[in-house]
């Protein structure tokens, strides 16, 4: 429990057919008699497939996949030495808990990097953006079945959760990557459309530049000039 719950190193399904397979074991070990007077014997099929549940559950993976791989990725990624390039930023990555990752470890990756690019891109110190940026984009490389789950489904409620007075960290994340724009929904599309064509003078350093060359928003962006 304390593998799938505190850890999630386990998914449910996972958790059931090892418990399963640790019922089995027990059973083997200390032998029941059943009605018939027989020692406990399972099939050549049952065990074959105890013999998969484990090499698929546990060991062709890395050691390491729940919340824990998640903290050392992202203090790697935190570190002031992690690569500002994606191309390195993937190679630092892959060499790590992220080379071999499920699905739940990339889902979780993703969620904070979008997180707080979305939140925080202009008010960060620019050398951490580029940190994030690059390990936004390495990760989308490394996973990117994963990634396009994530951006379809996901990214459209982190994208509504951006506040009126955060829309310069949105512009931000439109720069880092411009590929968002297709899982955005009709209604975010638009409050950006508005922002670009009203910018207020705060942003007009920050954002007019990229706005005036992304072509879903250029002719908005022209309004603000």
């Amino acid at each position: 429990m304390v593998a799938k719950d505190k850890f999630e190193l386990l998914s449910s399904i996972e958790f059931d057919d090892l418990y399963r397979l640790q019922v089995g074991r027990n059973r083997c070990a200390h032998p029941s008699i059943n009605i018939d007077d027989e020692a406990y014997s399972p099939s050549a099929e049952l065990a074959g497939l105890n013999l998969h549940s484990a090499i698929t559950h546990l060991l062709q993976h890395p050691l390491v996949q729940g919340k824990y791989a998640l903290e050392r990725i992202v203090e790697n990624i935190e570190s002031k030495y992690f690569p500002v390039a994606q191309e390195k930023a993937r190679l630092a990555l892959e060499s790590g808990p992220l080379g071999r990752a499920r699905k739940v470890l990339v889902r979780n990756l993703l969620i904070v990097l979008v997180k707080e690019l979305l939140s925080k891109a202009r008010s960060m110190e620019f050398k951490r953006r580029m940190r994030l940026s690059a390990a936004l984009l390495a990760t989308i490389e490394l996973y990117p079945e994963f990634s396009r789950e994530f951006f379809e489904k996901e990214f459209p409620v982190l994208f509504k959760a951006v506040l009126d007075d955060s829309m310069s960290n949105a512009v931000s994340f439109l720069e880092t990557y411009g590929d968002s724009w297709q899982y955005l929904t009709n209604d975010a599309r638009k409050k950006i459309q508005c922002y670009a064509s009203d910018l207020p003078g705060s942003a007009l350093d920050d954002d007019l530049g990229f706005l005036l060359e992304f072509p879903m928003l250029k002719e908005y962006a022209q309004l603000s000039v």
